[in-house]
């Protein structure tokens, strides 16, 4: 659950960020563009920021495909894929 707090943060950070879009991005990627992206462990430990990680992706897009591999304070392991998105690739 995402406090009201950070979720008044996530929204102005996005509105910062994102504002007319990437540029770039709109420059180069077809809209109709769907693409798989995976977020991996880079070194072993405990794992935090899954559940505010996966409330930003939905909040840029909701049609967001994401599969979470675990969940906030489980033990993983270099390499251990953590979150699975997948979905239009502007979005991801």
């Amino acid at each position: 659950m995402i406090d009201q707090e950070l979720e008044k943060f996530v929204d102005e950070s996005l509105k910062e960020d994102i504002q007319t879009g990437d540029h770039t991005s709109l420059a180069c990627i077809n809209k109709a563009n769907i693409s798989n992206a995976e977020i991996i462990a880079k070194n072993n430990g405990l794992i935090a920021g899954v559940e505010l990680a996966k409330y930003i992706f939905k909040k840029v897009d909701n049609k967001l495909i994401l599969k979470q591999h675990f969940n906030d304070g489980d033990h993983i392991e270099k390499g251990d894929i953590i979150l699975s998105i997948s979905g239009p690739t502007l979005s991801i």
